[in-house]
């Protein structure tokens, strides 16, 4: 009883331990998120945690990534999925579940009348229903299993998916390792466990789909923007003659999608597009440092 005990407070206490640093980590991706300047943005306390990691330097100097706009982007890259881990769930669901829902939707399916009212009736809700009775657990992503921590396989697929997409390289498993320790521990036996060249294939042969989203997002945020900037514009010249104004910039449209994107929350899709789209605005502007002054 006395050793159950004592195990149960020293348990609590590092519950309390890891709770108290995860709100820390968490202060310091708001404070990287508040900052505009890349200098300031890498001289925060979260980047400079990351850039100090032994295994993350010696990554960088293997892969000859010493640019500040490489560093930022791999520092968005894991900010980015750290911020998923904390605020958001995985996207994964165990065979069981996949086999539920199959059973469920045959029987809605089955059960549905000739005519439906709108929106039922719409092709948007027959894809769906048909995607949920024809999805099997192979089809599953490379996180879901019905053993570990599903939330801690999401984050190793986030990390690597998004310094892939970010930098066109994999992480090694010993930064990969290192970079989910800091929120989870984890052996580097366990991290290969998932962290398999199959894992790494599916990321390859996805990215195209990911890019394609990620244009839509783009075309559409920026439609968005226009659509609301030339509405304010006609309310303001409706009360006064006003100059002519610079024309807009292809920063200043970044900054103007992602102020969008970033609106949308629990999205892993949209945050991750959004983190790609923050990586080009960081290279446009240190490609044109004055006009991204400018914003």
């Amino acid at each position: 009883m006395l050793v159950n005990a004592i195990k149960t407070n020293v348990v609590a206490k590092q519950n309390v331990a890891t709770n108290k640093f995860l709100y820390t980590i968490n202060d310091e991706i708001r404070e990287f998120q508040s900052l505009e300047n890349l200098s300031d943005k890498l001289g925060s306390r979260l980047p400079q945690r990351l850039l100090k990691n032994k295994s993350v330097s010696g990554w960088i100097g293997d892969h000859l990534m010493q640019s500040s706009v490489n560093k930022m982007a791999l520092c968005v890259s894991i900010i980015s999925a750290y911020e998923i881990y904390l605020t958001g769930s995985p996207e994964s669901c165990t065979p069981r579940q996949v086999e539920t829902m199959k059973r469920k939707a045959k029987s809605l399916n089955n059960s549905l009348a000739e005519f439906l009212p709108y929106p039922a009736n719409e092709k948007s809700f027959t894809d769906g229903l048909n995607a949920l009775i024809n999805n099997t657990p192979q089809n599953l992503p490379a996180t879901a299993s019905k053993r570990g921590s599903p939330r801690r396989r999401s984050l190793i697929e986030n990390i690597s998916t998004n310094i892939y997409d970010s930098l066109d390289v994999f992480p090694s498993v010993r930064m990969l390792t290192e970079l989910v320790s800091i929120l989870e521990p984890i052996e580097p036996r366990s991290l290969r466990n998932t962290y398999t060249e199959n894992f790494k294939d599916k990321i390859r042969k996805t990215r195209k789909a990911r890019n394609n989203r990620t244009n839509k997002n783009i075309q559409h945020s920026e439609s968005q923007s226009i659509s609301i900037i030339d509405s304010l514009s006609r309310k303001v010249s409706n009360q006064k003659k006003i100059e002519p104004q610079n024309k807009k910039t292809d920063i200043d449209n970044l900054k103007d999608a992602i102020q969008l994107l970033d609106k949308i929350e629990g999205n892993k899709s949209i945050a991750r597009q959004a983190s790609i789209l923050k990586n080009e605005l960081y290279e446009l502007e240190c490609i044109n440092p004055i006009e991204g002054e400018k914003g």
